[in-house]
């Protein structure tokens, strides 16, 4: 990965690129310039990238790439969250009934990628699924994604989602009594064998 590694995003060729969207897979270039705030990638001929817009208001993080107790209330760790597969429709069908239950909608779809958070608040992190910009997509080894869930009865309901949807078990909802505060969870792969968790700690404060 290009540039210094001293601060937040770059000024790179297309900033903040979260899928393949609009031609735009970079990897981000870490340096202390900030992105430029006019939601143009200029890899697309200076037409408005969607997928560079989808975040453009989003706070960066504190100025010196340093989180703090004093760092801005809205920037959060995760920005988004990204899986591959090799078919996009069958993945969209499966994740919009996903997420459909957690409360989340789809906020971008184009021919390569989809995303879903929540269309009214662009501090919530997303979740995407898109074809890879070069050769088939793989899951990961040792790679997964958690999702917090409010309730036990909702993890058994998005596993039951998940199974329906041509997902596939990889450990049954119960609580994980040898893992910090015995959560209630459930395991489950997606249709490319993407690993997903659904995590109820009781209460969404704690």
């Amino acid at each position: 990965m290009s540039g210094k590694r001293i601060g937040t995003f770059s000024n790179s060729p297309c900033p903040v690129p979260p899928t393949n969207a609009g031609g735009c897979n970079d990897a981000f270039r870490i340096t202390n310039t900030p992105p430029p705030d006019t939601g143009i990638c200029r890899r697309s001929k200076g037409k408005a990238d969607p997928a560079w817009q989808q975040y453009r208001h989003i706070d960066n993080g504190p100025a010196d790439g340093k989180v703090t107790k004093n760092s801005n209330a809205r920037w959060r760790m995760i920005l988004y969250t990204t899986v591959g597969t090799n078919d996009l429709p069958r993945s969209v069908g499966f994740y919009d009934a996903l997420f459909r239950e957690m409360g989340l909608e789809q906020c971008f779809l184009d021919g390569t990628s989809a995303s879903w958070g929540r269309k009214d608040d662009e501090t919530v992190s997303r979740f995407s699924v898109g074809y890879p910009l070069k050769g088939y997509s793989t899951a990961g080894n040792g790679t997964m994604t958690a999702f917090r869930i409010d309730e036990p009865a909702r993890v058994d309901r998005l596993h039951e989602i998940a199974l329906t949807g041509g997902g596939s078990d990889d450990g049954a909802p119960g609580y994980r009594a040898h893992y910090s505060g015995a959560p209630y969870a459930a395991y489950i792969r997606d249709p490319d064998g993407n690993k997903l968790a659904f995590i109820c700690y009781g209460s969404p404060e704690l």
